[in-house]
């Protein structure tokens, strides 16, 4: 067997072995790795006397599951909710009765509740009894995945599967992005490079100068090549996922405030954000819908504008190599994945910064008026959509000062240009400040109130930190230059990243010792910069490929810890869901009157639900539900309870998932 063949059988063996890891590390891992798959949460409300009659049967594997209840069963009601959470890929779901007694258990259940991802299905005892049943020695068994709508499923059906692009992603992207999870892979293709060692592969078989030559040939002449694939893999990763979790909270806010009916002043009512974010959200409102789909495209666009934006950045300074690295960081870190899934300014703020910066380098080198004039309105869109941008707007400024002056091109008729370009920018806000002024709302001590002020911790680090960091830069940049590790204009670049960074965190700081405004969630502004940093830093001329190989890898792992910062669900994932059974648990007591002690549902737009009246204390309620907003949920409850006087009796509570549940408790 010659060296062909074997090449060809070894390829075969590699391919199969990852596919093989792969899939066994799925399985393993579970729902933690899955994306593909939504959990299940079946909830059951019956009466106390049956609340042992019920099982749920899964395939496939036939599994059975018993529930348990959600509350300790109150004397004076006879209402349970016994409740099941599902995980895996699930081919069909069942309800088990007792053969004997089915007719009375079916007759004692009020409601069967399904949550699947943010899709909710709600069944009654009339539904249960249209289904298509079966019967073993001792149950009847009842199809209830048989009403429920799902993605097709390549490999059968599976009602809890999000889809085919989900499993793509995820067979293909979830090493690079959970590398500690994917450990076996690694050490699977560390013993391929010994197996192809062994072979006498490496570097003779595969990559042969010839090749290379091609290859660099092919991206030299076509140098769109590289940044064209890492922007379309960039926007299939944040495509991914923009419909797993309903809206709620402050995306709910934008959709009431950018809804297409709503007039123009409405986009200056928000003291904590500008118009500019939410007039643009309202043309996409415009264009495409007033639905969660549109709202939460409009960050996938901008999330995925970064990476050109930041290639070109990057590019420009510091070279082909560093620029892809960079807009590889920027493709899979999780934290700009997510806040591209969220209906707010901040990847639209992003992008923003990003232009700007390429703009601002330009400006530094070219003075030309065309960039300061274009520099100039990208910086009045940037302020007007989050307050953050002024602190940009500001260290870019400082930095100009600093450069010229440190290259002795200082001139002030050029600074009292620039200078000017920043009070335009400033007065720009005159609209949206005045607005919130007569308001009365920026002065408002609820203004905010979720940011805390400075803590001595923080107090403490920063003024440790932030002195030191300056000369500490300086050095390490100073000693890297001594050996020749620069090349291109990467000092520039380098220094400009630094210094926002460095500016932007300690205006926050001092701002925040009158009015706290600093946030992690705010300081997001940074984030495209730090990860550039980072990205210039390991391409740097060492010398020793072998140290920037490793560098790089554990850099990487690295960055997506540091960028793993928001979490896979958010206070406010579950909205639609709760809002959906309520709707439909009181359409179904409609001989009883509904009250809820709050609503959040975008101002009628978004969401649409059963017109319910707002609790404000009526002794005439039947059942006052409790929707599961953006507090913990006890203390929500606790809080809920407390405002109307209410005790904590005769209550039950319909679990959307481990963390949420809607609470229902019954008045009369």
């Amino acid at each position: 067997m010659n060296k062909k063949h074997n090449r060809v059988i070894f390829l075969f063996f590699c391919i199969l072995l990852c596919c093989l890891s792969q899939a066994g590390i799925f399985r393993i891992n579970g729902y933690r790795l899955n994306p593909a798959a939504a959990r299940i949460h079946v909830n059951i409300e019956i009466k106390k006397s049956r609340s042992v009659d019920f099982l749920l049967k899964t395939s496939p594997g036939d599994m059975i599951h018993v529930l348990s209840p959600t509350t300790e069963a109150d004397p004076s009601i006879d209402t349970i909710v016994m409740y099941r959470e599902l995980d895996g890929l699930i081919k069909e779901l069942f309800l088990m009765v007792p053969k004997d007694t089915a007719e009375e258990s079916l007759s004692s259940i009020d409601s069967i509740s399904v949550f699947i991802g943010n899709s909710f299905y709600y069944f009654t005892p009339k539904d249960i009894r249209s289904f298509a049943s079966t019967e073993d020695a001792d149950s009847r068994i009842y199809d209830i995945s048989k009403n429920m709508n799902y993605a097709p499923f390549p490999f059968g059906k599976r009602i809890n599967w999000y889809g085919n692009l989900n499993f793509f992603l995820l067979f293909f992207f979830a090493p690079l992005m959970y590398p500690w999870y994917f450990w076996p892979l690694y050490i699977m293709l560390f013993c391929i490079w010994i197996f192809c060692r062994a072979l006498s592969l490496k570097g003779r078989e595969i990559g042969r100068p010839a090749e290379q030559r091609r290859i660099l040939f092919l991206l030299n002449k076509h140098p769109w090549i590289i940044p064209l694939g890492i922007t379309i893999i960039a926007f299939l990763l944040r495509l991914n996922g923009i419909g797993w979790h309903s809206a709620g909270g402050d995306e709910l806010s934008s959709a009431e405030i950018s809804a297409p009916g709503t007039p123009l002043a409405v986009l200056f009512s928000d003291p904590g954000n500008p118009p500019f974010y939410y007039l643009v959200l309202k043309l996409m409102f415009l264009l495409c819908g007033h639905s969660e789909a549109a709202g939460r495209m409009l960050s996938v666009i901008a999330g995925t504008a970064l990476v050109p934006c930041i290639w070109i950045l990057v590019k420009e300074y510091a070279g082909r190599r560093a620029a892809a690295t960079a807009a590889i960081f920027l493709s899979f870190s999780s934290y700009l994945i997510r806040a591209s899934h969220n209906t707010r300014a901040y990847m639209l703020q992003l992008l923003l910064v990003t232009i700007l910066a390429v703009l601002f380098l330009r400006i530094l080198k070219n003075r030309k008026n065309k960039d300061m004039l274009l520099y100039t309105f990208l910086s009045v869109l940037l302020v007007n959509t989050h307050f953050y941008g002024v602190l940009f707007v500001a260290s870019n400024f400082l930095f100009f000062c600093i450069y010229r002056i440190a290259k002795k091109e200082f001139t002030p008729k050029e600074t009292l240009v620039f200078f000017l370009f920043n009070v335009i920018t400033a007065l720009s806000l005159f609209p949206y400040l005045a607005h919130n002024l007569r308001a009365g709302e920026i002065m408002d001590e609820e203004f905010n109130n979720w940011i805390k002020p400075l803590n001595a911790e923080l107090k403490l680090f920063s003024c440790l930190v932030l002195p030191l960091s300056g000369p500490l830069y300086w050095t390490v940049r100073h000693f890297l230059d001594k050996r020749g590790c620069f090349r291109h204009r990467q000092k520039l670049l380098l220094d400009y990243m630094v210094f926002i960074c460095l500016f932007v965190f300690l205006e926050a700081f001092l701002i925040s010792f009158i009015r706290p405004i600093l946030t992690l969630r705010y300081l997001s502004i940074i984030s495209v910069f730090i990860l550039s940093i980072w990205a210039i830093l390991l391409n740097l001329d060492t010398g020793k490929p072998y140290i920037k190989i490793l560098s790089m890898i554990t850099a990487y792992i690295l960055l997506l810890g540091l960028f793993h910062i928001l979490p896979h669900t958010t206070f406010f994932d579950v909205s639609k869901e709760a809002w959906q059974y309520i709707s439909a648990d009181a359409a179904r007591h409609s001989g009883l009157s509904a009250a809820v002690t709050d609503r959040r549902d975008g101002k009628e737009g978004y969401y649409k639900y059963q017109n319910i009246p707002i609790y404000s204390g009526e002794k005439n309620i039947d059942i006052l539900y409790i929707s599961p907003v953006h507090y913990v949920e006890q203390e929500m409850y606790d809080m809920e309870l407390k405002r109307f006087g209410l005790d904590g009796k005769r209550i039950v509570k319909i679990r959307i998932n481990r963390d949420k549940a809607v609470m229902k408790k019954f008045l009369r």
